[in-house]
């Protein structure tokens, strides 16, 4: 059984933080010197189109959630063309 001795040796990963991808808000915010210019230009651009209207919250009515979402754009040569955040609603069925 020797091909399966690497099956008990222990692993380690290296992860390349420039190319990492946060699946949550608290994980963006581990890296913020990548991930918070994308998210203000998604929070700017939202509000110059004005999706959005501040009101006070009914206290009888339900509010929406949302999320941000992350990604990365690559160039032709593999390289990071530019980082991503949407903020998305939250959906329920």
């Amino acid at each position: 059984m020797e091909s399966q001795e690497y099956l008990s040796r222990p692993h380690t990963f290296a992860v390349d933080t420039e190319t990492w991808i946060p699946k949550t808000f608290n994980k963006a915010m581990k890296k913020p010197e990548l991930w918070w210019e994308p998210m203000v230009k998604e929070f700017e651009m939202l509000k110059e189109c004005e999706v959005f209207e501040l009101v006070q919250r009914p206290v009888d009515k339900n509010v929406v959630g949302s999320k941000w979402v992350y990604a990365i754009k690559w160039d032709d040569n593999g390289g990071i063309e530019k980082r991503k955040a949407r903020t998305v609603v939250k959906g329920f069925t």
